[in-house]
């Protein structure tokens, strides 16, 4: 799938580097340093995931916890991803260690807006499927490759891909998120144009004491479901 990938992007002028070409053991430091090195804008991850029971599937995406352009990253390659192939949307992600830090060593130490993304589960029967399938391992690059390409073309001032640059409160917006006072939908939105409950405003509040005091607030978010709203 990353070959494919690396095809899209390079039908459209861009210069892609791999970790590697062939199933080769590459430390993760050595991917670290290799997109260092090349000076990279942005480092994606593709994995297919697997669990217990077969049960489980669909496609999830993990973000720098600290970095707001990742999860904008995250937000795009998750959103085209299930958009194209109709995977069951397992949402944005962030698994930190007990000291507040992402747990994956690749998001801890890449220096660039990185993320991972699972591509369905090899121990799901409907996901095997699909992963066997040429149109599906076709859609699935074009949408990753069309991801990565509006992340590079069109920066934007925050993490949400549904708050244009120009927007009003584009800035605010990317303060808050920031800031960690507020943290979007678990679908990587910020939905500004939805009502807040109170229940919302008192979490928000609770996140600005926090960042006042210097206390870093819980992140929670990849204990919701996909489409639930934020009430912690």
């Amino acid at each position: 799938m990353a070959l494919k990938v690396r095809e899209e992007l390079k039908k459209a002028g861009l210069e892609v580097l791999l970790s590697r070409e062939n199933d080769a053991e590459v430390p993760l430091r050595a991917r670290i340093d290799k997109a260092r090195r090349a000076g990279a804008e942005v480092l994606l991850s593709i994995h297919h995931n697997s669990a217990a029971s077969p049960s489980a599937a669909g496609a999830e995406t993990y973000y720098q916890s600290r970095r707001p352009e990742s999860r904008r990253l995250a937000a795009l390659v998750q959103g085209y991803l299930v958009k194209a192939t109709g995977l069951n949307d397992r949402g944005l992600k962030t698994r930190l260690n007990e000291d507040g830090r992402d747990y994956y060593y690749l998001l801890r130490e890449a220096p660039m807006p990185a993320a991972i993304l699972e591509v369905a589960f090899l121990t799901s029967p409907a996901d095997q499927k699909r992963l066997s399938a040429p149109d599906f391992q076709e859609r699935a690059a074009g949408a990753l490759a069309a991801a990565l390409k509006r992340f590079v073309a069109s920066p934007a001032p925050g993490p949400f891909p549904d708050v244009p640059s120009d927007h009003w409160a584009a800035r605010a917006v990317a303060w808050a998120a920031q800031q960690g006072i507020l943290s979007g939908y678990p679908d990587g939105r910020f939905h500004g144009s939805e009502p807040a409950t109170r229940y919302e405003l008192a979490a928000a509040l609770f996140r600005l004491a926090g960042a006042l005091s210097g206390q870093e607030p819980a992140d929670d978010q990849h204990e919701r479901e996909a489409g639930e709203k934020p009430e912690s």
